[in-house]
């Protein structure tokens, strides 16, 4: 009898750590979510410049081709262009890159929630607020390549310096439980599960999802990003910089 007891201990002892293996590899296992973008184009008149209208629908068409990841583990997260997607074209790599401010890191241990960009060739590190959004998760549910999506919603308030006025933004995200990990694209995140669909600045550019690889141990999120580059900075110092800057262009003209 003793001899069976120690047996049955030692096989719970033996289910116990094969379980704590598994949990350890799933935690920091790498996953791939590949997204595009469509952009909401307002209705313009015909006094508009053609010659501005032709370049302006070139841009967004060369955003709307270029492909967006969102690569990040149990607790690291970067989104960004997809450059080994797309074709031998710099520039449009910068203008896709510019529509979601760079690149975008989380890290959840932290707290940190920086976006990594180039403002008249120099490299920031903006310091964001660790969560952005006051979300606010409806009843409303769609299905998402398989997965059942629950829409949420929350509106910001940015101050304009060319409106001169405080402007209100309603973003929009459909995320999944099913997939527990609190990321999403272009910053569209803090939700309990993986934002498949979201949308900022009243829906103007809405990213959808393409691909989903949940084991892909081919990329790290550390490898993606180098924050020893760029000059740390916070939104509120960042803002100011940018601001005096589109002044002081525009005193020059």
């Amino acid at each position: 009898m003793i001899f069976r007891k120690n047996k049955v201990t030692n096989k719970f002892k033996l289910l116990f750590v094969l379980s704590l293996i598994s949990s350890l590899a799933y935690c920091q296992r790498t996953s791939v979510v590949g997204y595009n973008v469509a952009i909401k184009q307002k209705k313009t008149t015909d006094s508009i410049n053609k010659d501005f209208q032709n370049k302006k629908e070139k841009m967004i068409r060369s955003i709307e081709q270029s492909n967006y990841e969102l690569i990040f583990n149990d607790s690291l997260s970067v989104f960004q262009v997809n450059e080994e997607m797309q074709l031998d074209d710099v520039k449009n790599i910068k203008v896709a890159s510019s529509l979601v401010g760079g690149k975008n890191y989380k890290n959840l241990k932290d707290s940190i929630n920086i976006k990594q960009k180039e403002f008249f060739g120099e490299l920031f590190n903006i310091y964001n607020p660790f969560n952005e959004y006051n979300w606010n998760i409806t009843k409303e549910t769609k299905d998402i390549s398989g997965y059942k999506c629950y829409r949420a919603v929350a509106e910001i308030v940015q101050s304009s310096f060319i409106r001169k006025k405080d402007v209100k933004y309603l973003v929009e995200a459909w995320f999944t439980p099913e997939i527990p990990a609190p990321f999403g694209p272009a910053g569209i995140d803090g939700l309990p599960g993986l934002v498949l669909e979201g949308s900022s600045n009243n829906g103007s550019a809405i990213f959808y999802v393409t691909t989903l690889n949940l084991i892909n141990n081919d990329k790290s999120v550390s490898d993606n990003i180098d924050l020893s580059k760029g000059k740390n900075i916070s939104k509120k110092d960042y803002d100011i910089m940018i601001r005096e800057k589109y002044l002081s262009l525009r005193n020059q003209n």
